[in-house]
Protein backbone atom coordinates (compact mmCIF):
# COMPACT_ATOMS: atom_id res chain seq x y z
CA UNK A 1 0.00 0.00 0.00
CA UNK A 2 1.19 3.37 -1.03
CA UNK A 3 0.42 6.89 0.36
CA UNK A 4 -1.28 7.93 3.55
CA UNK A 5 -2.59 4.99 5.73
CA UNK A 6 -5.32 5.89 7.96
CA UNK A 7 -5.09 5.33 11.54
CA UNK A 8 -8.35 4.07 12.91
CA UNK A 9 -9.90 3.98 16.02
CA UNK A 10 -12.25 0.50 16.69
CA UNK A 11 -14.18 0.86 19.35
CA UNK A 12 -16.46 -2.55 20.39
CA UNK A 13 -17.24 -5.53 22.92
CA UNK A 14 -15.84 -8.39 23.25
CA UNK A 15 -14.75 -11.28 23.57
CA UNK A 16 -12.90 -11.51 20.46
CA UNK A 17 -11.76 -14.87 19.07
CA UNK A 18 -8.15 -14.59 19.18
CA UNK A 19 -8.89 -13.68 23.20
CA UNK A 20 -9.51 -17.67 23.24
CA UNK A 21 -12.56 -17.16 25.66
CA UNK A 22 -15.12 -20.11 26.31
CA UNK A 23 -17.82 -18.58 24.41
CA UNK A 24 -17.90 -16.22 22.10
CA UNK A 25 -20.96 -13.65 21.41
CA UNK A 26 -22.24 -12.17 18.08
CA UNK A 27 -20.61 -8.32 19.27
CA UNK A 28 -17.04 -9.82 19.41
CA UNK A 29 -17.22 -11.79 16.35
CA UNK A 30 -18.37 -8.19 14.52
CA UNK A 31 -16.26 -5.95 16.22
CA UNK A 32 -13.14 -8.57 15.46
CA UNK A 33 -14.44 -9.06 11.93
CA UNK A 34 -14.38 -5.17 11.58
CA UNK A 35 -10.90 -4.44 12.85
CA UNK A 36 -9.10 -7.73 11.67
CA UNK A 37 -10.21 -6.79 7.73
CA UNK A 38 -9.03 -2.75 8.53
CA UNK A 39 -5.97 -3.50 9.62
CA UNK A 40 -5.35 -6.41 6.43
CA UNK A 41 -6.32 -3.16 4.14
CA UNK A 42 -2.79 -1.43 5.43
CA UNK A 43 -4.34 0.93 8.29
CA UNK A 44 -2.90 0.63 12.09
CA UNK A 45 -6.14 -0.26 14.21
CA UNK A 46 -6.00 1.09 17.81
CA UNK A 47 -9.12 -1.45 19.52
CA UNK A 48 -10.94 -0.73 22.15
CA UNK A 49 -12.94 -3.74 23.93
CA UNK A 50 -15.49 -3.63 26.68
CA UNK A 51 -15.97 -6.23 28.72
CA UNK A 52 -19.27 -7.86 27.92
CA UNK A 53 -21.90 -7.62 30.24
CA UNK A 54 -19.74 -5.01 32.95
CA UNK A 55 -20.87 -2.13 34.23
CA UNK A 56 -18.65 0.12 34.28
CA UNK A 57 -16.63 -1.82 32.02
CA UNK A 58 -13.09 -2.65 32.01
CA UNK A 59 -11.32 -2.18 28.34
CA UNK A 60 -9.07 -3.88 26.79
CA UNK A 61 -7.14 -1.77 24.01
CA UNK A 62 -5.05 -3.47 21.11
CA UNK A 63 -2.72 -2.53 18.21
CA UNK A 64 -2.84 -3.56 15.39
CA UNK A 65 -0.28 -3.02 12.82
CA UNK A 66 -0.86 -3.12 9.13
CA UNK A 67 -1.29 -6.20 7.74
CA UNK A 68 -1.99 -7.66 11.17
CA UNK A 69 -4.74 -10.53 10.57
CA UNK A 70 -4.25 -13.11 13.26
CA UNK A 71 -2.84 -12.79 16.73
CA UNK A 72 -2.70 -9.83 19.29
CA UNK A 73 1.22 -9.23 20.52
CA UNK A 74 1.78 -10.14 23.95
CA UNK A 75 3.03 -6.77 24.73
CA UNK A 76 0.16 -4.30 23.41
CA UNK A 77 -2.66 -5.19 25.66
CA UNK A 78 -3.85 -3.06 28.18
CA UNK A 79 -6.75 -2.94 30.49
CA UNK A 80 -8.36 0.51 31.19
CA UNK A 81 -11.20 1.13 33.78
CA UNK A 82 -14.21 3.16 32.45
CA UNK A 83 -15.13 5.36 35.13
CA UNK A 84 -18.28 7.39 35.26
CA UNK A 85 -20.81 5.50 34.23
CA UNK A 86 -21.03 3.59 31.16
CA UNK A 87 -21.32 6.45 28.18
CA UNK A 88 -19.50 9.17 29.80
CA UNK A 89 -17.14 7.06 31.15
CA UNK A 90 -16.20 5.05 27.81
CA UNK A 91 -16.79 8.51 26.04
CA UNK A 92 -13.83 10.05 28.24
CA UNK A 93 -11.59 7.03 27.89
CA UNK A 94 -12.10 7.01 24.01
CA UNK A 95 -11.40 10.57 23.75
CA UNK A 96 -8.25 10.15 24.91
CA UNK A 97 -7.21 7.05 23.23
CA UNK A 98 -8.32 8.39 20.26
CA UNK A 99 -6.18 11.71 20.98
CA UNK A 100 -3.05 9.57 21.83
CA UNK A 101 -3.36 7.12 18.88
CA UNK A 102 -3.47 9.91 16.88
CA UNK A 103 -6.99 8.72 15.07
CA UNK A 104 -7.96 10.06 11.84
CA UNK A 105 -11.54 8.20 11.82
CA UNK A 106 -13.15 6.56 14.51
CA UNK A 107 -15.59 3.03 13.93
CA UNK A 108 -17.97 1.65 16.93
CA UNK A 109 -19.60 -1.23 17.25
CA UNK A 110 -22.27 -2.26 19.64
CA UNK A 111 -25.32 0.25 21.50
CA UNK A 112 -22.31 0.13 24.43
CA UNK A 113 -19.34 1.90 22.43
CA UNK A 114 -21.55 3.83 19.75
CA UNK A 115 -23.16 5.48 22.78
CA UNK A 116 -19.55 6.10 24.75
CA UNK A 117 -18.20 7.17 21.12
CA UNK A 118 -21.36 9.61 20.52
CA UNK A 119 -20.31 10.95 24.12
CA UNK A 120 -16.24 11.11 23.50
CA UNK A 121 -17.26 14.47 21.32
CA UNK A 122 -14.47 13.77 18.29
CA UNK A 123 -13.98 15.90 15.61
CA UNK A 124 -13.22 12.99 13.25
CA UNK A 125 -15.77 10.82 11.08
CA UNK A 126 -17.56 8.34 12.52
CA UNK A 127 -18.98 5.22 11.53
CA UNK A 128 -21.64 3.43 13.99
CA UNK A 129 -22.14 0.01 13.14
CA UNK A 130 -25.09 -2.14 14.47
CA UNK A 131 -25.52 -5.51 14.71
CA UNK A 132 -29.22 -6.55 14.99
CA UNK A 133 -31.97 -4.62 16.82
CA UNK A 134 -30.45 -2.87 19.95
CA UNK A 135 -33.91 -2.10 21.61
CA UNK A 136 -34.62 -6.04 20.87
CA UNK A 137 -31.90 -7.15 22.17
CA UNK A 138 -32.01 -4.93 25.51
CA UNK A 139 -35.04 -7.28 26.02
Amino acid sequence: MTGHRTRLLVAGVGPLPPERPDRLHAPGLRTWGIARELARAGHPVRLLVAAFGEDPPLVRRYDLAPGDAAAFPDGLRRELPAEGGAAGGLGALIKAEAREWGADAAIGSTDLMNAGLAAAGLDLPIWMDFNGDPMAERQ
